[in-house]
């Protein structure tokens, strides 16, 4: 058969049949197996990630309405460009970021409230609340002694914010 110029027509046809035939075997064996390896996954939430900056990832939750009501800044630990055992976020980079996602005239003014610039500490963590009319900013850090007396070492985990006047689904 191997002869295709010396084949007759019929010979001809039963070869492109189970050529086609093998052809859309091939395709279900392959579309099967992908459906299989998705299914794997579907018992766990999809999470929505935006790499903002090299090893940088803004994570937004939304409203019913699909508004953002949220979102957060931490450090991307595994990727196939990058593995970092680092937890800190630069301070000065994360409010350039901010800058960007969540601009003053969307923050609003600053709080007049007393308790408008919060730190609450606990144990080897600390949150610093900066609250506007519009937004609240919470940055995660942990803090550590220095090697150096009287000195303290603070690296940003996370940065959230959060909008007031919405509601998260």
């Amino acid at each position: 058969m191997w002869y295709v110029g010396l084949a007759t027509e019929k010979e001809k046809g039963k070869m492109s049949k189970f050529v086609g035939l093998c052809l859309i075997i091939l395709i279900m064996l392959i579309m099967s197996n992908a459906t299989t390896t998705q299914q794997r996954f579907t018992k766990y939430q999809k999470i929505e990630a935006y790499e903002v900056r090299p090893g940088i990832l803004m994570m937004p939750r939304y409203t019913s309405d699909g508004e953002v009501c949220e979102i957060g800044l931490q450090r991307l630990f595994y990727s196939t460009n990058l593995t970092k055992g680092d937890p800190g976020l630069d301070r000065l980079e994360v409010e350039q970021i901010l800058d960007e996602l969540v601009p003053e005239d969307e923050r609003g003014k600053p709080s007049k409230d007393t308790v408008s610039n919060l730190i609450i500490r606990s144990g080897q963590g600390v949150a610093l609340i900066k609250d506007y009319e519009k937004v609240s900013i919470h940055y995660i850090s942990t803090i550590e002694p220095s090697k150096r007396k009287h000195e303290i070492k603070s690296d940003e985990i996370i940065a959230i914010v959060k909008w007031k006047q919405r509601v998260c689904r």
